[in-house]
């Protein structure tokens, strides 16, 4: 079941009138009323194709549920919602609501591909699996969002959004593997989040080649339900030459069911991506769509096209906040297309970014001095993604020193008084305090299990942003996109592989390197660099876009609490992304 039904629930205990009409004129949504006495509940949703409005029982579903349909689903989920719950290994997010009991459950994401955002006090709530539908039912609501301070904070000196946290502050989200249930006691809301997976290994003894057999055959199987439900409609498969593009093009060439497939490629003045793009296409034995996007255009239409794909995710991103993707869902729109398989997640699972950083720690913690000199001569030598040494040596210098709190207290306390506006003394030392105890994630591990530990939360709290705007991005053009690699059976059998096979022989990703070459890929591609460019840093060095943001940022409400004067221009971008995010 392929469900494209982006929704909305509502509750009151006011007795409010004529909300049926306010949120279906403000949403465009189909809404009823679930029940109705001193305490109303309404739904709104996008496709009725994805609902089951029983007399006891409402199930709504919104994302990838492969080889179910909602009369199987509701079937699990009325014997034993519990027991499900615990299972629940969907690409999408799952409601069912009690009518006689009362209750509103609901599963998040897995992985986070699909967000749920929610905002609830004992007199009403909303939730909803999209921002603006969400910012539509307040305003039925007459409620207001209210800009989130301490979110700021998080975003300018953390980088993301680590928290539960929007950047509003009576609006939060479901993490990866979250679960929330709201219940009506006595007139009023109540609720409480829970996590029903926690992103570990199963046990499942077997050797590490067994799992990688295991992790690939999962992979075409997944990609084979995918394709059946699509109906022999055609596919779009996003490549920009890269790794992890180009291994999941061939993965899905060799999938029975995936005939219909076809490589999408959008060309922001890269010959190099360009060129591996058309490489893996031939390989994969794959035709090919091809879109030239000039850096000029992309200069010109910079702005509006980062408004509207922060708009579309709903809370700020950093950097470009990955805009290619609404270009490249335009462009997959424009070919008449309706599905997609994307490769998303791939680069944290086999060890990419700066992931190295975490395998380095745990040999420095473990002693293992050897090996992680061995490690940085391979860095020396298959150095991907361009890095200066000293860069390398310099974040794993990091992620060490920074596991002590004292420390972290320090640096925090040391980058907040540069930019802090607040003038009290006792608010700065408290936010200075909540980044120190909040990043403890980010750095604390046991030693043993120090870099797993670490995926496992970059998985919940870092990864998911990516994915979610690949999918939303594409939401918004008409397009269900499957992530294969964004899975809960695929991240159990990848926890499973010692991070030794994601960084050895040939440096960071040598897994998926070596699976490449393995199926006879030319060098160039698996022995590539880290492709394409950063589209921040090429934007940022047009002084007409710089100076506009520098304009709108000192315009905006950040600008009461940064300082605006001596910033990089990358802090700038920023602070002009949660700009745009909070108009």
């Amino acid at each position: 079941m392929l469900c494209l039904n982006n929704l909305v629930i509502i509750g009151v205990t006011d007795g409010s009138t004529d909300l049926v009409s306010k949120l279906r004129n403000l949403t465009g949504l189909k809404v009823w009323e679930v029940f109705s006495n001193a305490v109303k509940v309404l739904v709104g949703v996008q496709s009725e194709n994805c609902t089951i409005n029983g007399r006891d029982l409402v199930l709504l579903l919104h994302g990838i549920f492969l080889g179910e349909t909602p009369p199987s689903l509701l079937d699990k989920t009325a014997d034993d919602f519990g027991a499900f719950s615990k299972k629940y290994r969907h690409q999408g997010i799952l409601m069912l609501i009690d009518k006689k009991r009362r209750i509103i459950r609901v599963l998040g994401d897995p992985l986070g591909t699909r967000i749920m955002f929610y905002s609830i006090n004992p007199k009403a709530f909303v939730i909803s699996t999209d921002m603006k539908l969400l910012k539509s039912a307040m305003q039925a609501l007459d409620e207001q969002l209210e800009r989130d301070v301490l979110a700021l904070y998080e975003i300018i000196n953390l980088g993301y959004i680590v928290s539960r946290r929007t950047i509003f502050k009576n609006v939060s989200r479901l993490l990866p593997g979250e679960s929330i249930a709201i219940r009506v006691s006595k007139n009023a809301f109540e609720y409480d989040v829970s996590r029903y997976w926690n992103i570990t290994p199963t046990n499942m003894p077997r050797g590490n080649k067994d799992v990688i057999v295991q992790l690939l055959k999962h992979v075409i199987d997944q990609l084979n339900s995918y394709c059946k439900e699509t109906l022999g409609l055609e596919i779009a498969v996003p490549i920009s030459g890269g790794i992890d593009s180009s291994l999941l093009l061939l993965l899905a060439s060799k999938s029975q069911e995936c005939r219909q497939i076809r490589a999408i490629h959008v060309d922001i003045e890269n010959r190099m991506e360009l060129l591996l793009s058309n490489l893996i296409s031939i390989k994969a034995g794959v035709p090919i769509y091809t879109l030239a996007f000039l850096l000029s255009q992309l200069r010109e239409e910079y702005t509006q096209m980062l408004d509207n794909v922060l708009k579309i995710i709903g809370y700020p991103r950093e950097g470009d906040a990955s805009l290619p993707y609404l270009v490249l869902a335009q462009h997959t729109r424009d070919k008449e297309i309706k599905f997609s398989i994307g490769g998303d997640d791939a680069d944290s699972i086999f060890g990419g970014y700066d992931y190295y950083k975490f395998f380095a720690t745990q040999l420095i913690l473990e002693k293992r001095i050897l090996e992680f000199l061995k490690l940085m001569k391979i860095f020396r030598k298959h150095n991907y993604s361009l890095e200066k040494l000293s860069s390398i040596v310099l974040k794993i210098l990091l992620q060490l020193i920074l596991r002590s709190y004292s420390i972290r207290y320090r640096y925090f306390r040391s980058r907040l008084y540069k930019l802090s506006r607040t003038r009290s003394e006792m608010l700065k030392e408290l936010i200075v305090q909540y980044l120190a105890e909040l990043s403890d994630i980010l750095y604390n591990a046991p030693v043993h299990e120090y870099y797993r530990e670490m995926l496992r939360r970059m998985l919940i709290y870092k990864a998911s942003h990516l994915v979610h705007t690949r999918v939303k991005a594409e939401e918004s053009q008409g397009i269900i996109t499957f992530l294969p690699y964004a899975s809960r059976e695929i991240i159990e059998l990848i926890m499973q592989i010692p991070p030794e096979y994601f960084f050895l022989p040939i440096g960071s990703r040598s897994l998926p390197r070596l699976l490449l070459k393995g199926l006879d890929t030319p060098p160039i591609i698996y022995l590539q660099p880290k492709s394409g460019f950063d589209i921040t840093a090429r934007i940022l060095r047009d002084p007409e876009i710089l100076s506009y943001m520098k304009k709108s940022v000192n315009n905006c409400w950040v600008a009461k609490y940064i300082k605006t004067d001596g910033l990089t221009p990358i802090q700038i971008h920023t602070l002009f992304n949660i700009c745009l995010a909070t108009e």
